[in-house]
């Protein structure tokens, strides 16, 4: 039997297999620091729950993006036709790619050679605030349409709202700077040792799932809107 919490956690883009960086404990670094609340957040590369200080709107997104993608995948079960079900449907599932590239990018940004690009402005920054956004009105955007459905109890034809066209007026936040940024670091990607070894993988894989989940933004945002039947 899974435990309801394990399925909370998988919901929530904690899924098992980002659980090796996110389960284990981790003691606060300072010799004055209390020991009667551990950290549960990413292991190593943090030396120190210090690390991560100023990623805090990051984590604050994440969990924000997860939840209404949880509610929006609840939403989807009531809408009545199989087929407008099944087309939100997998647009959810790759939103949850989206949200788990997210997360991975997340444990590899607390590196403190990553501070930088994380300043206001900088690559990194613009890069996963912009994503976020993006995404959110994709969520607004079927959110509405499952509920219009549900309202009129009738198929997609002919019922788009126009609140989902919001999401495609924003832009897809470009991977080509990010990429330059991070090559920048001359990190050596290839070393056995390297905490970001990973890294620029998980930066390929965010760029993959967005690039799943445009020709289907796109599409939705062209179909038409009536405000009556």
């Amino acid at each position: 039997m899974v435990r309801e919490d394990t399925k909370q956690r998988a919901s929530m883009g904690f899924d098992a297999g980002l659980q090796p960086r996110v389960r284990r404990v981790i003691q606060r670094a300072e010799p004055n620091a209390r020991r009667s609340s551990p950290s549960t957040l990413p292991p190593p590369p943090f030396a120190s729950e210090v690390n991560v200080e100023g990623l805090e709107w990051w984590l604050d997104s994440h969990v924000e993006f997860a939840s209404r993608l949880l509610c929006m995948g609840q939403a989807i079960e009531s809408v009545g036709a199989p087929a407008d079900r099944m087309a939100l449907s997998g647009a959810t599932r790759v939103l949850e790619h989206v949200r788990d590239a997210l997360y991975e990018l997340y444990c590899d940004a607390a590196d403190i050679r990553l501070a930088d690009l994380l300043i206001s402005g900088r690559e990194l920054d613009l890069h996963v605030r912009a994503t976020y956004d993006w995404c959110g009105a994709i969520v607004d955007g079927m959110n509405a349409f499952a509920c219009r459905l549900r309202e009129a109890n009738e198929s997609s034809e002919g019922c788009f709202p126009q609140a989902f066209r919001h999401a495609g007026t924003l832009p897809v936040p470009p991977m080509d700077p990010l990429l330059a940024a991070i090559r920048g670091l001359h990190l050596n990607f290839a070393s056995p040792v390297e905490p970001l070894r990973n890294l620029e993988r998980d930066i390929e894989q965010l760029h993959a799932s967005v690039e799943e989940l445009r020709p289907i933004v796109g599409a939705w945002a062209n179909r038409p809107s009536v405000t009556s039947h």
